[in-house]
Order: C-alpha cells, then structure tokens, then sequence
C-alpha cells in the first residue's frame, strides 16, 4: 500500500524543514505533484530512495532553495515545468549535482543532454529514472569528503592557529575525546531511536534499522560501515561537517569502527611493506587549488578514507565524468608503510558488502603528506600522490602542551571542545557539545566546573552577559565546595568573574575579583609566570577602561616584561602586549607612542602568525585609523604601500592581505577617484580568493557605493547592492535584518529612477523580513510602510 505524502511537505520554505544529516538533497519539480495515486506513487519510490526529498510544484521557490544549501549535493528530478531559462538558473549553482529529467519526449529534448552537461538522462519510464538516480547517489556519496590542513612552517607556533590547523588537530583529538564520553548501555538504543525517527517515512531504511538492533555486534562495526545504509551516510556527513550532535549519538559505533580496524591492522603479516593504494573521485575545483597551493604541507581527511589497491577499479569510480569549472577529477595516490604506529588502516575487502573491490579503509585522524599534485593529460585526471605519516600526533602534542603551560590541569574532552570556540569559531557546535556533557556526566565528574565555564565563555561570544555571569557563578560555587579558598581553581573563577563584570561595565566588581586572583597568584607563583602576567594585562586593562592610564600602563609594562623573561622573544603574547600598550598611549592621545607599539606588534606578527591569521587585517585596520586620527595620511599612504610591495613579494598579488591593504591604501586616498580605484583592485581580488572573505566584500562594495552615489551613478550602485544581497543570501539567514536594510536601499534607488514597480517589489520584501524581526511599532517597520504607500499611491495616480 502507498503511503500518503502530506500535501504540506510541497513548496516549502528552508525555515520549516528539518536539517538533512545526509550528503544528498533530492528535489522533484513539477507542476502536477498532487494527491492523485500515481503522484503519491511516485513521491513514495522517491522517499525510499533518499530520506531527504522536497516537493516543488513552483520553480521560483525551488531556485530560492536550492540557493540556500551550503553542505549538501543536489539532485534535481523535474519535467514539464523544464524550461531553458529554469535550467539556465540552476544549472550553474554549485551545489546541484545532477539533474533528471522526468517525464518528457525524449525526441524534444535530446538538446539538454549536449547543452547541460549536468543533466544525467532523459526518462519516460519511472524504473529507470529510479535506478539512475540510485546510481549516481551512490556514486556522489563516495565522492564527499573534507580536508583539513596543517603546514608547519606556515603555523609558526601551535599556540596561535589558523582555523584550517585547529580543524586539523580537532580532527586528531575526535576518537580520544569520543572515548572520555560516558558509554552506557543505552547509547545503542539512543542512536536506533533517533535514526528511526529521523527515516520515519523511509520504510527500507527502517528495515535496515530493526536489522542493526537485532544483529549488530562490535565485531561487524567494518560490515556496516561498507553497506549502503542509513550508519554510512549519517555518519559520513556528521564527520565532514563536524556534527557534534550526530558524532556524540554514534559514538558507541566510532569506537568499535577504529577498534576492529586496529585489530585488522595488526593483522598485517610484513611489517615493513609499502602499501600502493589508490582512489578516483571528483572534488570540488576551490578544494584542488587548496591541495595544488599545499604541496608539502600535511592533510586529514574528516573521517574514514576508503581506498582501494587496484588503481583500474579507482579509475573506475571517475569513468566517464567530467571536468568542469566547478568539480575536477582527480586519482589519489598514496604510499602507506605497514610500519606505521599513529596511522590505522586495514584491508576490509572480507567484510566488505561489495566485493572485489580490494577495499584497504584508513580509520579517523590518518595524516598524509601532500607530495605532488599535477595533470596527467593523457588519463584526463588530477594525480595526487600522497604519503602517509605519523607527524600529526606530533602537531597535537605540541599543542596540548602549549595549552598545559597555561591550565595545568584541563582535560582532553573540555580540549576538544574548548578547540571549536577559541581556533575555530563554532559557537553554536560547542554549545551543543557542552551542553550534552553537562546532561550526560556525572554530577560529581571533575570536569563539571570547567564545564559550565565553557558554557559561560560561549554565551560571551554570543552577548549575553547575565547568561555568562549565571554559569561562571555555578563553576564557581562547585569550586568553593572542592579547593582551599587561595586554590588556584579558585583563582580561575574569579578571573572569568572578573572579565564578565568588566564587559558588564561594573569596573569595582570586576577589580577586586583581578585583585584576589593576583593574590593568589603570588602565592603560587612567587616568580614570573604566564598566568601572573595575565592578571596583570587585565587589570591593566580595566584601569584602561577607566580612564586611569598611568596605572594601567603601569600593569601592563610589568606583564610585557615578565613575558619576555618567560617565551621567546618573538611570541604572541609579547605581541599582544604590544597592542594593549600601544591603546593605552592612543587612548591617552599619545598618538606618536601609541604608533611604535602598533608598528612593533605588527612587524612581530608578521613573524610569527599564520599568513592567514585574522589578526593581520583587525589590526591593519587599527593602524589606519590612528593614521586618521592624527591626520597623518602622507605617512599612513608611505607605510600601507611598503606593507604591499613586501606581502605581493610573499604572499603572491591576490592573497587576501594584499586585498586589505589596498583598501587601507584607499583609506589613506584623500580623493574620491583614488579612493574608489583601490577598493576596486581589493574588490577583485577578493572575489577570486580560494578562501572568500564575505564581510571584507561587502565592505569594499559598501565603499565604492558611497563613491557613486555621490558621482549619481544610481544604475552602478544598484548592480554593487545587488552583490552584496547576493553574499548576504548565501551567508546570513533568510529573515535576517541586514538582507531587510538592503533590499530597502535598493527599493528606494529605483524609487529615486522611478522604476516604481521595481522599487515597490524589493520594498515589499524588506517589509516581509522586518515584520519577522521587529514589533509593528519599530521605525524600521513605520518608515518602509510610510513608503510604500507613497509608492503605491504614485503608481495608482500613474494608472
């Protein structure tokens, strides 16, 4: 019997979906979807086929999705609602993979299949249609996988990372941090029902379910992982994407995975032998580029990497696609040595449930070294010959011994987590980590305390004091009841007592926790320590803050020096002193000493810090500004240009830095026309960066706008807002305030051309997105109604 697909699962809007934990999105587009019994018929095979399915019956609302999906392939099933300028809209997107078309003529539409080289087939019968899809899903799911870089050269210093090196070592610390989580007997069950309420309309996935409860065992953890079933796809997008959520329900199958691969791998009968291992797969161009710009460098696979010894059947996986400016097709070759004591891999051919395949499977955290990268024009693909290496245990030891200098006590599980706020900037992913420890552990585990400070530390980054003060205060009291009143525990709490009061503004409150924390500290450490000089920064700040400079300066010149007896001579401690002190003289207007310490920090920064590191283009920023304040633009222009001279020598003319300087050269441009022309050349070179900076786009878009406005090249400045709600759809939530303000500021330049139909359109839209974030009453909401209906009443008198 059919099961009936609810006629509201049709035209749906992203904000009422579920999130798809699977790599694929299947869509059917088609005017007739309806009630009827073959339309249900059809919607059923397609649940079966793939859990994830949307309906569309409007293509407009289909592109409008489609152009919301960031971590899924796209495959698009659609017939009578084909037209050449749909096609032309979504065939270009990235994310769709595949296109089908369903039901047609095939003798009308063969032109498709030559000019959309997406568009996998032309079907009248619907069996077909169902086993090509299978097919090619099938086919994309192998082909999904992450990298994560670590060059340690580039690094410098394990202690400052680039968000590419923190998802290395994240990546590294997985299994380990897995394996500190409580295992109890429910985490089976916990993960059956939440992957049978997920695959509820999914009736063979169900099956597959109730036959995972009946017969798994931990010694058929590899057996699973090779079925195409629901534990391979699930788990496959929570490792690529770092889904804490999905990654915490299957830690019990992680384990046992990385558990029998290391069985199988000490299986292995000569110990020194050279494994030739090989696998063919598209990947996505901007991830080539990464790997041809890191040759040398090392690389993780977010998850496991299968491969095989056969380099035919590798070859076999990338038969017949195509290079595209989107996807390349590349040929993994690595060397492994059997020898290897940090890398686990194993042949999991006996267990596989396709066979022959000669299947050798690396489990999670396996390092390799990027040799080459080169097109073999006579194959038609990219090689990538790698080797693997145990020098990524390495990296992570380093680093959790830099950590220990600071904390001497933290754990690998609040590391783990502690990683996704401070080198990443997953928020949101370390909330959900956090707070599934705090629901899961004991009340008396001893890393309960720390755990609410991470909690605390993650409602700061998110503004919300009173939250971060509640949680603090709960580490705190839990600290109370365990450690001596001078315990250094207790100095932690007091410090983070300390900054969320300052950040509340309660500057007497905040100072007299820093000074009990100094107290302690001397206690503890009666010479020069990190954690002294620390306190010290901070109620160096705080004077700051409060006007009192001479103390602060004071504070703040006796850190600096004990850092130095402590760490190098360049570290990034040293550095940061060196801006705090430099505030300090800008905020007492002493703009000449101010900027010596800004030029030292950045000259050390230049040395120290990751190319890439965030740092570089907040704090080229603040040296711009003081040039401003001092009115200093000849000096300001002097120095910005000899800072690009060295960065295009360095870094090559289009790295992201040499993008911000061009604009701080601009900043410095006391004519419009130089001005405009700088941002331009930053513009553009921002716009073919492997990794995009939207916020500094959106910032050069903004600037050359102001210019044009002010020349009246009103068409200009609408195509620039154009852009710039084209990055704010693809990176900020649909109803977020920000598209609202722009499509208001392009309304009312059409407004201003009199293309009042126009103006009234994107008025309309800006409405609709206020309306979701304010109350009637807000000026946002009162000024664009005001506006509307004065649009509106123009356009009646013109009728």
């Amino acid at each position: 019997m059919t099961a009936v697909i609810d006629r509201y699962r049709r035209n749906l809007s992203p904000d009422v979906m579920e999130e798809n934990k699977e790599d694929i999105t299947l869509l059917w587009l088609e005017k007739s979807i309806d009630d009827s019994e073959n339309s249900q018929y059809i919607q059923t095979s397609l649940f079966e086929l793939n859990t994830f399915v949307q309906f569309y019956t409007d293509p407009q609302l289909c592109i409008d999705y489609i152009r919301t999906i960031r971590n899924e392939k796209i495959f698009l099933i659609t017939g009578g609602l084909v037209t050449e300028e749909v096609l032309s809209e979504i065939h270009p997107l990235l994310m769709v993979h595949a296109i089908f078309i369903f039901p047609l003529n095939p003798s009308e539409q063969t032109f498709l299949l030559n000019d959309y080289p997406k568009v996998i087939g032309i079907f009248t019968e619907l069996a077909s249609l169902i086993e090509s899809v299978q097919t090619t899903i099938h086919l994309a799911s192998k082909h999904m996988i992450a990298f994560s870089l670590f060059d340690q050269q580039e690094q410098k210093t394990t202690r400052d990372l680039s968000k590419n090196s923190a998802s290395f070592l994240w990546n590294q610390l997985l299994v380990d941090a897995l394996k500190q989580m409580p295992q109890t007997e429910d985490a089976k069950r916990d993960m059956l029902d939440r992957c049978s309420d997920y695959y509820r309309t999914n009736r063979v996935e169900l099956k597959r379910i109730e036959l995972f409860h009946n017969s798994y065992t931990s010694d058929r953890a590899i057996e699973w992982y090779t079925r195409d079933s629901f534990v391979y796809r699930l788990l496959n997008k929570a490792l690529r994407t770092e889904d804490i959520d999905l990654l915490y329900l299957f830690r019990f199958y992680i384990i046992d995975l990385c558990s029998q691969l290391e069985q199988e791998s000490k299986r292995k009968t000569v110990h020194t032998e050279i494994y030739a291992l090989y696998r063919g797969q598209q990947i996505p161009t901007e991830e080539l580029n990464k790997l041809i710009a890191n040759v040398g460098v090392l690389v993780s696979v977010n998850g496991f990497f299968s491969t095989t010894r056969d380099s035919t059947i590798a070859k076999g996986f990338v038969a017949g696609a195509s290079n595209t400016d989107e996807m390349k097709t590349v040929l993994f070759e690595i060397k492994a040595n059997s020898s290897l004591e940090k890398i686990v891999f194993a042949d999991v051919d006996k267990y596989s449930h396709i066979g022959g395949e000669q299947e050798v499977l690396f489990s999670l955290g396996s390092v390799f070294k990027i040799d080459t990268v080169q097109w073999d024009s006579h194959q038609q693909v990219w090689k990538i010959e790698m080797t693997a290496t145990d020098d990524g245990s390495k990296n992570v030891e380093e680093y959790i011994n830099s950590i220990r200098q600071e904390i001497d006590d933290i754990s690998p599980t609040i590391l783990f987590g502690a990683l996704l706020v401070n080198e990443m900037g997953q928020i949101d992913k370390a909330e959900k980590y956090f707070d599934m420890l705090l629901r899961t552990l004991p009340k008396d585990h001893r890393d309960i305390a720390d755990i609410y400070d991470q909690i605390a530390n993650i409602f700061v980054e998110k503004r919300n004091l009173n939250m971060a003060l509640e949680n603090y205060l709960c580490a705190y009291e839990i600290r109370r009841s365990r450690f001596d009143s001078n315990d250094i525990h207790i100095a932690n709490s007091l410090h983070n007592l300390g900054y969320v009061h300052k950040q509340r503004g309660e500057y007497d409150q905040a100072m007299s926790c820093y000074k009990q924390v100094l107290a302690i500290d001397e206690k503890h450490y009666p010479n020069d320590h990190a954690n002294k000089a620390h306190t010290m920064i901070c109620i160096g700040m705080l004077y700051d803050a409060n006007g009192e400079y001479n103390f602060a300066l004071d504070y703040m010149m006796k850190a600096y020096e004990m850092y130095r007896t402590l760490f190098p001579i360049e570290h990034p401690y040293i550095s940061s002193s060196l801006w705090n002190i430099g505030g300090v003289y800008e905020h007492k207007s002493d703009y000449d000493r101010a900027m010596q310490f800004y030029h030292s920090g950045f000259e050390m920064d230049e040395r120290i810090l990751a190319n890439d590191h965030p740092d570089f283009k907040k704090n080229l920023n603040r040296i711009a500004q003081l040039y401003i304040k001092k009115c200093d633009y000849a000096s300001g222009l002097s120095y910005f240009q000899q800072k690009l001279t060295h960065q295009k020598d360095l870094l090559g003319k289009n790295h992201p830095r040499v993008a911000y300087t061009l604009m701080k050269i601009g900043d410095m441009m006391e004519d419009s026309n130089g001005r405009i022309n700088y941002y331009r050349q930053a513009l553009t070179i921002l716009e073919i960066c492997a990794t995009p900076d939207y916020p500094a786009r959106i910032i050069c878009l903004q600037m050359i706008n102001t210019i044009e406005l002010k020349n009246g090249l009103i068409e200009e400045v609408i195509k620039n807002f154009l852009k710039i709600l084209s990055i704010q759809q693809q990176t900020l939530t649909k109803n977020h305030p920000d598209i609202g303000c722009t499509l208001q500021q392009i309304g009312q330049l059409h407004f201003e051309m009199k293309n009042t139909s126009e103006a009234l359109k994107f008025l309309k839209k800006s409405l609709k997105i206020y309306q979701t974030n304010y109350p009637e009453s807000h000026d946002n909401i009162t000024k664009i109604v005001a506006n509307i209906h004065n649009v509106e009443e123009i356009i009646r008198q013109s009728n």
